[in-house]
């Protein structure tokens, strides 16, 4: 278990997410995005930063590309700082039953199954994820203080192939410029922007 997270499987996840392509990802400014949940009113601001560690394949003929990348997301959550401190609780873990393509995590702690907030991210442009692994992990920097949150980190590694268009007008001397489209369910308001980095092949 990478950095003491929780390790959830999650090879149910065909969906879409973040933004970019290219192992420089790691040198771009953290990206932000406001979500609302819808059933609680409540405001929630993600910070998600995406980190694409190899370039497996680009096909020009199928008009794709395929990546091996990590997705990490990072939260306040109120709600389970104050289920914490109710219960006196010395440490808090995420449960195998979470989902966070529904919106839904739970703690392994809390016997009354409880959902909190998950931002439930999607890659807009996937074809297809071959391989998914979720990690959850929750921080307490103020044990007993209910005013402050729970910080809750996600790591999300995956290998994905992404469709992309080609532009193949000076080919065989052409660049691509390959991107990775991320979104969220939730109704939010968007505060990010789309990464690009131009790959040279």
């Amino acid at each position: 278990k990478p950095g003491g997270m929780n390790k959830i499987s999650d090879s149910s996840m065909i969906e879409n997410t973040p933004t970019t392509s290219e192992t420089k990802l790691a040198d771009q400014p953290v990206d932000e995005k406001r979500s609302k949940n819808s059933t609680e009113d409540i405001i929630h601001e993600v910070r998600v930063r995406l980190v694409v560690e190899k370039l497996v394949e680009v096909s020009l003929l199928n008009q794709s590309f395929t990546v091996c990348m990590v997705i990490e997301a990072s939260w306040a959550d109120y709600k389970m700082k104050e289920l914490k401190v109710k219960k006196e609780l010395f440490d808090i873990n995420v449960s195998e039953d979470s989902n966070q393509l529904k919106g839904k995590l739970y703690l392994k702690e809390d016997d009354t199954n409880t959902a909190f907030f998950a931002p439930r991210l999607v890659i807009d442009n996937a074809m297809a994820i071959n391989e998914s692994e979720i990690w959850y992990h929750c921080f307490d920097d103020s044990p007993g203080d209910s005013s402050s949150p729970i910080i809750i980190s996600m790591r999300w590694r995956l290998t994905c192939t992404l469709q992309e268009e080609m532009e193949l007008a000076n080919f065989p001397f052409d660049n691509q410029l390959l991107t990775i489209r991320l979104h969220s369910l939730w109704p939010m308001d968007c505060m990010f922007r789309d990464i690009k980095v131009r790959i040279d092949f």
